[in-house]
This record gives structure tokens, sequence and C-alpha cells, in this order.
């Protein structure tokens, strides 16, 4: 998984990439990037951002009060609960042509072993 960082004015601030272990679907893999995503910006301390996810079949859940059942409810729910420890956080879908650079940190992360990588330059 990807996760890129930009201020406002969409300024690089930091990336995150991380490999997921354990994967049986696409959209298993889009609920646990999501899930990993909002868990490093909750404690790297981020607040007030909008959180973009390609995957409308992962961001609709996050914005719906109640209980998901399919087979990634599970994680969709953990992720709900970040939610609420975020300050000011908005879970908003988008094209995957607008995820470029995420997709790019995807790859590299197959090359990286299972811990988290984090990068970081504050402009």
């Amino acid at each position: 998984m990807g996760l890129v960082v930009r201020d406002s004015e969409g300024v690089f601030l930091a990336s995150f990439v991380r490999k997921l272990a354990n994967v049986f679907s696409p959209l298993q893999a889009e609920a646990m990037a999501v899930h990993a995503g909002l868990a490093w910006t909750a404690e790297s301390g981020f607040q007030n951002f909008i959180f973009e996810n390609d995957s409308l079949q992962i961001t609709s859940p996050l914005l719906e009060p109640s209980s998901n059942s399919r087979m990634v409810g599970p994680t969709v729910e953990d992720a709900k609960a970040l939610l609420r420890l975020i300050t000011g956080v908005t879970p908003s879908h988008v094209y995957r042509q607008a995820n470029g650079v995420a997709h790019c940190l995807d790859r590299i992360a197959l090359q990286v072993d299972e811990s988290c990588v984090g990068l970081g330059i504050l402009l």
C-alpha cells in the first residue's frame, strides 16, 4: 500500500508504504490499506485532512453509520473507529487517475519487507 500526504496547496509532506500480508482479494487489499493509512495518520498526529481513496466500495461504507457486514466489514469497521479518533478527517472517493503517486508507492511496497517504511520531508 502507498500513502501520500500533501498540504492544502498540494505540496508533498510525507509518504508511507507498507507491504500487506495475507491478502486474498483486491477489495480486502483496499480495506487493509485504508485501515493501515488511517492508523498511520492517527499515530503521526495528522488532523483536519481529507483522506482520499479510489475504492468506492470502501469509501462509501466509511461514510455510512450502519455496520458493514461484507467480508471486509470488520476491517472497515475498525477503520471507522480510527476515523472517530482523528480530528477533522473526511473520507473522500477519488478516481484512480487522481491516485497515481500512491499507486507508484504501492509498487515500491512490494519491494520492502513487511515492516512499515515512513519517509517524511517537511517543506
